[in-house]
């Protein structure tokens, strides 16, 4: 194949007649630029219009994250109600209760915490002797549910139906709210 030879003082029109031929077909190099060309301007607007579309719904699949211990603690000081953090109980790893098409339960891992009134020291103890009886009472309630129920229930009602149990088995004192760090399920 020749090379054009681009000399000086030749015009624009013979340099452009060397360089894509003589012939009205287009050559392979005008062709991958109008392809390139062509994809570019699809990508451009379909990320436009993805963007600006507003039946997007980022969140789907997302749970709102429930604040860190620091920040319960810092909110509470400020309304003059200052509690403080237990988060002894750590790592908790679960299954679900199976659905009717499922062979098993869905694995799930939360790391829960609680709030308790700021100072109760006498509190603070039984929490700290009750940490495996509230694991346990995490791990039954989760596997007593499918994946399912516990998606329609929503975060809320169960943080509050643990809540109620959890000051059930409490004697000294009650906890003000649960929160958790992790709430995953596994398929």
């Amino acid at each position: 194949m020749n090379t054009p030879q681009y000399t000086r003082g030749t015009d624009r029109e013979e340099q452009h007649r060397q360089w894509f031929g003589n012939s009205k077909k287009p050559t392979l190099n005008m062709i991958l630029i109008i392809i390139a060309a062509a994809l570019a301007v699809i990508i451009i607007f379909g990320t436009a219009i993805s963007l600006v579309n507003p039946n997007r719904n980022l969140e789907a699949g997302y749970r709102r994250s429930d604040p860190t211990p620091q920040k319960v603690i810092n909110k509470s000081k400020k309304k003059n109600q200052a509690v403080a953090a237990y988060t002894s109980i750590g790592e908790i790893r679960t299954v679900t209760k199976r659905e009717d098409h499922e062979a098993n339960g869905t694995v799930m891992v939360i790391i829960p915490w609680f709030s308790y009134p700021e100072g109760d020291t006498v509190l603070y103890e039984e929490l700290v002797q009750k940490t495996r009886q509230f694991r346990s009472i995490f791990t039954e309630y989760f596997s007593s549910n499918t994946k399912s129920e516990l998606i329609k229930k929503g975060e809320d009602i169960i943080k509050e139906e643990l809540k109620e149990q959890i000051n059930a088995e409490l004697v000294l004192g009650d906890i003000t709210d649960i929160y958790f760090s992790d709430y995953l399920f596994f398929d």
